[in-house]
């Protein structure tokens, strides 16, 4: 941990992950919208309850916001949201991070000091935890420097803002910071798994490079070789941990509710939660039981 933060290009990057936020909080504008969809119930069956209390909810939302002229902090939210979007590219570095915690070492053949100790599953787990740390601070420095730009720009305190939802049939108010937060928490939970398995890519095909492409392959094919096990039927795909990568999915839950009806699937939250703790678990397991038979060679 402390080998990584010390190094010079580290700390480059983690000023320019500084300014990067800041410059796109200010100049980058997505334009905030809530899912407005209207529909005749009586088109549909049993099987789109879940759907249509969805789409109820926020009709029910849109009228409220209408009738009672409520401001919806559409402009903050959307500035709040460009953390979300760093935090996706943030994976890439990532990635490449963990690749190298130990195709690096045996790169430069510094992984011989490491086999002469007789701890090996103390030094696999301490490297995870050390990058689970270094990514922790990272997506911190993001959130809290998109919050401090925001509050700046607008002249706000966001504590003092609410959003509305719904809950039980009922229209709430919530903090926005508390809405935001938990979305972008939720946006870091896959970083795990990918730690995880760059890491022990690099340990199995003793090389950084290797372990880079494959997981940045991974990362960035997810969702299009999701696409394509559907398309020629093979649900088996949404017990993998592929589709989860991504989990902004999970923001349009409208969107995602007609997807698993017309697909005949069941892509949630609640199961990528469980399938990356597992794929998570049985990487962790298999690595550290890969590395502490290797030998010296």
């Amino acid at each position: 941990l402390i080998k990584i933060v010390k190094k010079r290009s580290f700390m480059i990057f983690v000023c320019s992950l500084f300014l990067i936020t800041i410059l796109l909080t200010l100049f980058l504008k997505n334009d905030f919208k809530r899912e407005y969809i209207y529909i005749d119930e009586s088109n549909y069956g049993n099987e789109y309850s879940e759907y249509i209390d969805y789409v109820n909810e926020e009709n029910k939302i849109t009228e409220y916001v209408l009738n009672n002229n409520i401001d919806e902090h559409n402009n903050i939210r959307s500035s709040l949201s460009v953390s979300h979007m760093i935090l996706t590219f943030l994976s890439l570095y990532i990635v490449i991070l963990s690749s190298k915690s130990f195709g690096y070492e045996y790169e430069k053949n510094t992984i011989k000091w490491i086999m002469l100790n007789n701890k090996k599953k103390i030094i696999f787990f301490s490297k995870i935890i050390s990058l689970l740390i270094i990514s922790i601070m990272l997506v911190s420095l993001v959130y809290f420097t998109n919050l401090l730009a925001v509050n700046i720009m607008y002249d706000v305190d966001i504590l003092d803002l609410n959003v509305l939802l719904t809950k039980n049939g009922h229209i709430i108010e919530k903090s926005l910071l508390i809405v935001h937060s938990c979305e972008y928490l939720r946006l870091f939970f896959p970083q795990m798994l990918l730690i995880i398995l760059s890491a022990f890519l690099g340990l199995l095909f003793k090389s950084s490079v290797a372990s880079s492409a494959i997981s940045i392959f991974i990362l960035l094919s997810g969702s299009l070789v999701t696409e394509l096990f559907i398309k020629l039927k093979l649900k088996v795909i949404s017990y993998t941990f592929l589709p989860y990568l991504d989990f902004s999915i999970f923001q349009d839950r409208i969107g995602l509710c007609l997807y698993n009806i017309e697909n005949a699937i069941n892509i949630t939250q609640k199961n990528g939660v469980i399938i990356i703790i597992i794929s998570s678990i049985l990487l962790m397991i298999i690595g550290s039981l890969i590395f502490e038979k290797r030998e010296l060679k």
